[in-house]
């Protein structure tokens, strides 16, 4: 949660006209933010035609809302799964690139969480793509918070051969998670949910 001070600062560069941050000082923001947070197997560019990346950790909300995000930045999201909405300024031709990458692992909690939520099961249609941004945004999607829908997604890739796998290319992730809703379908979320319900007594 932003401080009084923090708060007053961002309504002071907010009116003030002011020239686009320096790609020096928004790497030094991105260090110090890789030191403080978690942030999985961290990329983090020495200029600014390479991209910033780590797998599970922290939701893109939390990292933008820790890091500004730059004055006179564009945040580029396109090659994260599931395309999100750039963010920052826009029209700015400074651009900095973030890709969140997810393990097998994360996806099939997110898919959990996602029937959990909806009652239904996930499809491609606006509505469930913009929930499971939601859902894939959480910072903690392989901790403990949400034991249940974990179990349920860690029944999901027990057969996988390697469940802590992880990727940042979007088209892998994309069938990662299509191949994971399908495997889930034919097993059905009721027969996990009653299994994982037993496991957490």
């Amino acid at each position: 949660m932003w401080s009084s001070g923090k708060t007053y600062g961002m309504v002071v560069n907010f009116l003030r006209r002011r020239q686009p941050a320096d790609w020096s000082s928004v790497k030094e923001a991105l260090e110090r933010l890789s030191t403080d947070q978690a942030m999985p197997h961290s990329i983090f560019p020495d200029d600014p035609s390479g991209a910033v990346c780590w797998n599970d950790g922290i939701g893109i909300s939390t990292f933008l809302n820790l890091l500004g995000p730059p004055v006179g930045w564009r945040i580029d999201l396109k090659n994260c799964i599931l395309n999100p909405n750039a963010q920052g300024d826009l029209n700015s031709t400074n651009v900095l690139n973030v890709t969140r990458g997810f393990s097998r692992r994360a996806l099939a909690n997110g898919l959990a969480r996602f029937h959990a939520t909806a009652s239904r099961p996930y499809d491609t249609s606006d509505r469930s793509r913009r929930l499971m941004l939601d859902i894939l945004d959480s910072d903690d999607l392989v901790g403990g918070r949400y034991s249940l829908s974990n179990l349920i997604g860690s029944e999901l890739v027990a057969e996988s051969e390697d469940p802590e796998e992880y990727s940042l290319d979007p088209e892998i992730l994309s069938t990662w998670l299509a191949d994971l809703n399908e495997h889930l379908a034919n097993v059905g979320y009721e027969s996990l949910w009653a299994k994982a319900y037993r496991n957490i007594q």
